[in-house]
């Protein structure tokens, strides 16, 4: 878990109005949002593929193609 150290910065009638946090913190929140939308995005693609094919036999399939050397 990514512990947040936040600060907030108040409007005139004392309502938090926007956030602080350490450039750190922020960087790792950006890193653990897009490892949540890659494993999004990886449960869709399984979800919508019609056949998964095992990594050997696609290779093979490549190479067969010429696609690969």
């Amino acid at each position: 878990m990514i512990k947040i150290h936040t600060r907030y910065i108040t409007d005139t009638e004392g309502k938090p109005s926007e956030v602080v946090i350490p450039v750190k913190e922020f960087k790792a929140l950006l890193k653990h949002l897009e490892e949540m939308e890659d494993a999004l995005e990886l449960e869709r693609a399984i979800k919508e593929a019609e056949e998964l094919v095992p990594w050997e036999e696609f290779k093979k399939g490549l190479r067969k193609s010429g696609k690969v050397a």
